[in-house]
């Protein structure tokens, strides 16, 4: 039980540590929301996929066992973005990468998401 809860408490760090940098906002407001998944993703892709819905953002899952093409396509975005992954999960939110399944850059994520939806009805409402 100890080195589980270590194990936690590390997790949580670099979570933390990630999200430090600044606000986390998408990258393209009307582009996609992708979730790199695979068969031994386990929990991970579950808690993420599940997290997404609850915060009511439509996303496409991304099998990178099976999906002819998905593999390379996640390789070209973690490579452009100086990222690496052992296995996913990868979230594509609109143009911004993250490895893993952290909760709180994903809420971030989604509040910097609403707002530009907003905005963007606002100003299309307005034309």
């Amino acid at each position: 039980m100890k080195t589980l809860l270590t194990v936690s408490v590390v997790l949580f760090a670099v979570g933390c540590a990630a999200t430090a940098r600044g606000p986390l906002a998408p990258k393209n407001p009307t582009g996609p929301v992708l979730v790199y998944t695979s068969a031994t993703c386990g929990e991970a892709c579950f808690a993420l996929t599940n997290h997404l819905r609850s915060r009511g953002v439509a996303h496409m899952e991304r099998d990178v066992d099976l999906m002819p093409g998905a593999r390379d396509e996640l390789m070209q975005k973690l490579d452009e973005a100086g990222l690496t992954a052992n296995q996913p999960p990868v979230l594509d939110f609109r143009g911004t990468i993250l490895v893993g399944y952290d909760q709180l850059s994903i809420d971030q994520l989604c509040d910097a998401d609403h707002r530009a939806q907003s905005q963007l009805r606002t100003r299309a409402a307005s034309r």
